[in-house]
């Protein structure tokens, strides 16, 4: 079981994603959004209770097998050992929604925030 207990929320950066294979564009946000203290628990639990009710593991990979080629890793891992400098978080949220919108080549995928 996956524990959330020392989480916290203090900032959105929210995107709309499309699908480049329907003719749909992405949109991202400006800057970040702060949340504040009461509503961050409830966000907080909207965001992460789908992680509490399964217990699997997810792993990034490349094909190559170096995984600092994979630009998810490569950006949340620059993020996490850089330390949260102020509008970094959100630059990286703009990086992770362009890579998420180049790779939805499937006709079925939904467009939706990010």
């Amino acid at each position: 079981m996956i524990s959330f207990f020392e989480a916290s929320l203090k900032t959105l950066s929210i995107h709309h994603i499309g699908n480049p294979v329907n003719d749909e564009f992405y949109s991202l946000s400006m800057a970040p959004l702060p949340v504040r203290s009461p509503e961050s628990s409830y966000l907080l639990h909207y965001f992460l209770s789908p992680f509490g009710k399964v217990n699997e593991m997810y792993n990034l990979h490349h094909a190559t097998g170096d995984l600092n080629l994979n630009p998810v890793y490569e950006s949340v891992y620059g993020l996490l050992t850089r330390g949260t400098v102020q509008g970094m978080f959100h630059e990286v949220s703009k990086e992770l929604a362009k890579h998420l919108f180049d790779s939805s080549k499937h006709p079925k995928i939904k467009s939706g925030e990010m």
